[in-house]
C-alpha cells in the first residue's frame, strides 16, 4: 500500500508511507481469524525531524458470534520503526526508535433490525527511546450504530 500524508500548516512534515504485508485469514460460520506481518518504509520530507523511518508491522484479530446476536471482537497490532537520522540535531541528538502496541476489545449488540449498540475498549502503549514521545492511552466508548 501507499499513503501520502500532508500537513498544510507544518512545513517539512509531509511523508509517503509504503507498506508491504502478508495476511492469513481463517473463516467459519461463526468466527473469522486474521494474522498479518510486514515491512513499512516512511519516506519523510528532508525537513521532517528524524527524516525517514523503517520498521515492521504485525497484527492479529478475531471476530466471533457470541450467542445468537452479539458479535465479539479482539485485536492486537504492533508497529516498530527506527528513524534514519537524529531527531533534532543539537536539541535531541538521538535517532527515534518507536514501538507501538494496540489492544482492542469490542462487543456489538443489535437492538433493532437496523440498530446496534457498540462497546469498545482500546489500550495503546507507545514505547520510545525519546521519553518525550512515549505514552499510554486507554479508551472506552459506547456508540450507537445505524445499519442499512
Amino acid at each position: 500500500s501507499w499513503t501520502h500524508v500532508s500537513y498544510p500548516t507544518l512545513t517539512g512534515f509531509d511523508s509517503q508511507l509504503w507498506e508491504s504485508r502478508g495476511q492469513l485469514t481463517y473463516k467459519t460460520a461463526r468466527a473469522t481469524l486474521q494474522a498479518n506481518a510486514g515491512y513499512a518504509f516512511d519516506k519523510g520530507a528532508n525537513l521532517r525531524p528524524g527524516n525517514d523511518r523503517r520498521g515492521v508491522v504485525a497484527g492479529m484479530s478475531g471476530q466471533m458470534l457470541l450467542g445468537s446476536q452479539v458479535l465479539g471482537e479482539l485485536g492486537w497490532s504492533y508497529q516498530q520503526s527506527n528513524g534514519s537520522r537524529a531527531y533534532s540535531p543539537s536539541l535531541i541528538d538521538t535517532q527515534r526508535q518507536q514501538a507501538t502496541q494496540l489492544l482492542r476489545l469490542a462487543l456489538t449488540y443489535p437492538v433493532a433490525p437496523q440498530h446496534a449498540l457498540h462497546l469498545e475498549y482500546r489500550d495503546v502503549r507507545n514505547k520510545e527511546n525519546i521519553s518525550l514521545f512515549a505514552y499510554k492511552g486507554k479508551m472506552l466508548q459506547l456508540s450507537w450504530e445505524w445499519r442499512q
